[in-house]
């Protein structure tokens, strides 16, 4: 039973929308949609192609993360933005739920539908989306009613409860997002993080300015931010959805099927690599996290980057996996590790040289004498970056065993030794936790990729130029 009709958007931003009668009518396209075909064009008349500006979004995106602990670190104590990272480990858990259950399946399964087909499937996505939304908030609401019991957790409490009404809007500006790159329009992205960025940076340096900024109330500013943001897509992308009661369960069991694994390894790191901070703060305090907290937003330099090639990465090798098979995904993999490694090598090696220097001009003098841990994180960063590739590779063929074998394996290492680093070494303890652990994936996820590779025996002589790897407006 179909609810709701509209027209289709089409896969390329720059591409007029079509009527239901088959024509392209202009009078058809909303304010949004030409807004967003504006941004994305005018990139590409600058000489950005798509991949370009899906970094450049990225930018935005992750400039307001770090911006938000800057702000946080130095107009705050240690404490404050200790406490403030406690509750970002909350969201990432959060996005990953999400991204394993529902952006994940959509980037793999959208480019195989279109027209009627794909409408119906991004309404379904939009059904299950507002579903996770509303059992985040009262798990959260529910988890907090139980803290205000214990003694002592009363500034947890305080931000676990502001999170159950974050992280509705968080997830759905996720969603947005995601579904923009999985159509390849990347101008609704950038339009997107713009308008978040603009609205929460104003509130948190009207906070700091007066003194009144908080954890807490970062996480408030936040909601205002997203939540604004992504009503207005919402209804300027109305036209993209089409909900059919009878295809929300026969989704959800499909995408289950692909992202039962990649949920079993959302969990999986909600037990290791982001357990971490809670560990820390129990050894060494909230303080000892503001410290981490510091160190890793240093690196959020190179989020830009990664993020960006992550986003575009999901999306390009699905289709490329549906339109060229094992061979263009392999070949195109492999040139995007030899890019990333040369990049991020640069990267590590400047962190290495300059990152404690860098860490007390940008968040103060407080945190001077941390030039260790930010060169061993820069390390991990490294090693998760050329990581990257091989993981959005195996998804696109439906491996998503390995992320959670990899998970598993991550387990380990934190219920071993991770545990022991910490508490003897404090922040310097977590960074070499997670590097163990993602030396641990990329090593099992490279023996998968060739055994995929041998399996099917394509040639490794020869591999498409970066260009092309990047960028699928390029073919060979």
């Amino acid at each position: 039973m179909i609810l709701k009709t509209g027209w289709q958007l089409p896969p390329d931003p720059s591409v007029l929308i079509a009527s239901p009668m088959g024509g392209v009518s202009n009078s058809n396209v909303t304010f949004w949609e030409r807004i967003s075909t504006a941004a994305a064009t005018g990139g590409l008349r600058l000489g950005l192609s798509k991949g370009t500006i899906t970094i450049l979004d990225q930018s935005v995106a992750s400039a307001s993360n770090f911006a938000t602990s800057v702000i946080i670190g130095r107009a705050c104590s240690k404490t404050e933005l200790g406490f403030y990272m406690l509750g970002f480990t909350i969201m990432l858990f959060a996005a990953g739920v999400q991204q394993s259950l529902i952006l994940s399946p959509y980037i793999v399964f959208s480019a195989r539908r279109d027209g009627v087909e794909l409408r119906r499937y991004t309404g379904s996505s939009l059904i299950h989306q507002l579903g996770l939304c509303s059992a985040t908030a009262l798990i959260l609401a529910h988890a907090s009613f139980i803290l205000s019991f214990v003694n002592g957790s009363e500034r947890l409490d305080r931000i676990v409860w502001v999170l159950a009404a974050v992280m509705p809007p968080v997830l759905l500006r996720e969603f947005a997002r995601q579904v923009s790159f999985a159509r390849l329009q990347v101008g609704v992205a950038l339009l997107l993080d713009c308008c978040v960025f603009v609205v929460q940076m104003g509130g948190l340096l009207l906070l700091a300015r007066f003194g009144a900024l908080s954890s807490s109330r970062a996480y408030w500013v936040i909601v205002g931010a997203c939540g604004v943001t992504s009503l207005v897509w919402l209804f300027w992308s109305r036209h993209a959805f089409a909900f059919s009661l009878d295809q929300v369960l026969p989704d959800l069991r499909q995408n289950w099927r692909l992202a039962r694994w990649l949920f079993g390894s959302t969990v999986g790191r909600a037990g290791s690599t982001q357990m971490y901070p809670w560990i820390l703060t129990a050894f060494h305090g909230a303080a000892a996290t503001g410290v981490l907290a510091a160190c890793r937003g240093i690196l959020f330099a190179a989020n830009p980057f990664l993020l960006g090639l992550q986003n575009f990465l999901g999306p390009k090798f699905a289709h490329e996996f549906h339109k060229n098979g094992l061979d263009g995904l392999y070949r195109a993999t492999v040139r995007v590790v030899l890019v990333i490694a040369a990049v991020m090598g640069v990267f590590c090696l400047a962190m290495l040289l300059f990152g404690g220097s860098i860490l007390k001009i940008v968040y103060g003098e407080k945190y001077a004498g941390y030039a260790v841990v930010i060169a061993v994180l820069a390390l991990v960063q490294l090693v998760s970056a050329v990581n990257a590739p091989l993981t959005s590779s195996l998804m696109a063929m439906e491996r998503t065993d390995v992320e959670f074998k990899c998970s598993l394996a991550a387990v380990v290492v934190i219920s071993t030794i991770g545990i022991w680093l910490v508490r003897g070494y404090g922040p310097l303890g977590v960074a070499f936790g997670l590097l163990t652990a993602n030396l641990v994936a990329l090593t099992f996820g490279w023996v998968v990729f060739q055994r995929q590779r041998y399996a099917v025996g394509i040639p490794m002589g020869r591999v498409p130029n970066a260009t092309q790897a990047l960028d699928p407006d390029i073919s060979d």
